[in-house]
C-alpha cells in the first residue's frame, strides 16, 4: 500500500491512487478492522474477511496509522482520519503498559478454545460506538 501511494506521489499515478484507495477503504469496512475497539487484527479466519484472527499487533496497527495518515492527506476524507485516532487510541490504552513501552501484540484468548470470546458486545455498546453512529446517519 505505501508503495502505491509513493508511486502516485512520484509518478502522478491515478490507477495507483485508485488502487491504494480502494484497498485501504475496503479494508477499514473489513472484518480485520475493530470498528468498536479500535485496531487492526492480525489478519482474517475466512475468505471474505468478515472473521478477524482477533490477535492484534502493535507494528501492524503502527503500519496502518501511516497508511490511514496518508490517505487522510491525500483526500481529507475524515474517514481516514477517524481510523488514525481511533488505531492510535487503541494503541495508547491496551498496548501502552504505563512504563513508557508497548506490548508486542493483544491475543486472541486465554484459552485456545475461547478465540476471541471476549471480543462480545452489548446492542447498548454498538449503538454509543461513534462509528456506528456515523454509518446509520448515512443510510
Amino acid at each position: 500500500l505505501k508503495f502505491l501511494y509513493q508511486y502516485y506521489l512520484d509518478n502522478g499515478s491515478s490507477e495507483g491512487f485508485r488502487i491504494f484507495k480502494a484497498s485501504i477503504t475496503k479494508i477499514s469496512q473489513s472484518g480485520i478492522y475493530d470498528h468498536l475497539g479500535g485496531g487492526f487484527h492480525g489478519y482474517s479466519e475466512s475468505p471474505r474477511w468478515y472473521v478477524p484472527s482477533f490477535e492484534k499487533i502493535l507494528y501492524i496497527n503502527a503500519l496502518f496509522i501511516e497508511t490511514f495518515i496518508y490517505a487522510y492527506m491525500a483526500t481529507g476524507d475524515s474517514l481516514y482520519l477517524d481510523i488514525v485516532k481511533k488505531t492510535a487510541d487503541y494503541l495508547t490504552h491496551t498496548l501502552y503498559d504505563g512504563n513508557g513501552g508497548f506490548y508486542l501484540a493483544q491475543l486472541p484468548c486465554i484459552e485456545l478454545s475461547d478465540n476471541g470470546s471476549y471480543y462480545t458486545w452489548t446492542e447498548d455498546e454498538i449503538k454509543k460506538d461513534e462509528f456506528y453512529r456515523k454509518e446509520r446517519e448515512k443510510q
